[in-house]
């Protein structure tokens, strides 16, 4: 994380350790969410901030973001198991490019507001 806000040229920032009430405030605040399949971005789509979620080896279609305006990439999926695809060797998150990533975050600021949300294959 500290590597990522060092080369954002100020565009990011480090919060400090938060508590999930603060976490919740910050992410209602913010005008865009980039994150993978965690529960700070399904807190940021339950309060209505657009998000770019990246997705190794869970299924998006079945783990949100729940909710329209949002943006989900995975390049890569593994069949298997749950417990297969978890302990896989990350290959589905390393192949999602920063390009991807900025195209989704694109496609979301120019979207007209009642565009429906999309999946980036």
């Amino acid at each position: 994380a500290e590597e990522i806000v060092a080369n954002s040229r100020g565009h990011a920032i480090l919060a400090e350790s938060t508590s999930l009430r603060e976490l919740a405030a910050l992410v209602r605040k913010a005008s865009l969410f980039v994150g993978s399949d965690t529960g700070p971005m399904h807190m940021a789509a339950a309060v209505g901030t657009p998000c770019v979620s990246l997705f190794g080896p869970t299924r998006p279609e079945e783990c949100g973001p729940y909710g329209e305006g949002h943006e989900t990439i995975q390049r890569y999926y593994q069949d298997g198991s749950s417990a297969e695809r978890r302990g896989s060797d990350n290959q589905a998150m390393r192949a999602i490019t920063v390009d991807d990533v900025m195209l989704a975050c694109k496609h979301i600021i120019d979207r007209p507001k009642d565009e429906p949300s999309q999946q980036v294959a």
